[in-house]
């Protein structure tokens, strides 16, 4: 039999369990496991395909991103998979979605041609850009509990770099230096943050607080360090 793909892991919030996606009964779906192990709960059956789980902040919501109409759109449903609507209907991928602590929701958009973080309520209503002004593509995003967004922002070929913004778009600190800045990952009290760095030559785990003071690097092995990730409380 073929080995399963597991992919985009993400703690829940109390830190009791996780959930990816896997294609182990489809094309692709999403599971959830508890910390404790056990077998999986599969959370969504879809033939297109579901991708890139979301757990809201406070445990009741699931968010993914699935292949509705051959191309990207953003679902979600309880946390239990129960309850499945769609969020997004635009013709553009919208894909990474992530939740604001105020129960919003975020995700990437390619609609006008660049990748922008957008930003709706739960119902899909009121979606709109978080900055549309930004200046290059923004790849990824990571929201803290305190309403703090870490953007990954290209703002040129070959180069990414974080960007701290606010719940309501402002730019608060940029991390831009000689190497790409990725991987963002917040504390679960929102204060912290880690994302790699090759700034000073190899990838390297680098921590920050969470308005962009007290950037320092923590890892100095001989091999590359990449993908920080925080347990659960």
């Amino acid at each position: 039999a073929a080995a399963q793909m597991l992919r985009n892991p993400r703690w829940s919030p109390d830190g009791s369990a996780v959930v990816f996606e896997s294609d182990a009964q489809s094309f692709r779906d999403v599971y959830r496991v508890s910390r404790e192990g056990g077998a999986p709960v599969r959370l969504t059956e879809s033939e297109f395909g579901c991708f890139e789980p979301a757990l809201s902040f406070d445990g009741a919501w699931l968010a993914w991103g699935a292949s509705t109409d051959g191309n990207a759109e953003i679902w979600a449903a309880r946390s239990d998979g129960s309850a499945p609507r769609r969020l997004t209907t635009d013709p553009a991928d919208d894909t990474a979605p992530a939740f604001l602590p105020d129960g919003r929701l975020s995700w990437i958009s390619l609609r006008g041609g660049m990748p922008r973080v957008w930003v709706a309520d739960l119902s899909g209503a009121n979606a709109h850009a978080l900055r549309p002004d930004a200046t290059g593509a923004e790849m990824a995003v990571t929201w803290s509990s305190t309403g703090i967004a870490a953007i990954s922002l290209s703002p040129a070929p070959r180069e990414l770099d974080l960007v701290l913004a606010s719940a309501a778009g402002a730019t608060l600190a940029t991390f831009a230096g000689a190497g790409p800045d990725e991987f963002p990952s917040f504390s679960p009290d929102g204060h912290q943050l880690l994302f790699a760095s090759s700034r000073d030559g190899a990838p390297a785990i680098w921590s920050a607080r969470a308005d962009g003071s007290g950037l320092r690097r923590l890892t100095s092995g001989p091999g590359p360090d990449w993908l920080p990730r925080w347990l659960g409380p």
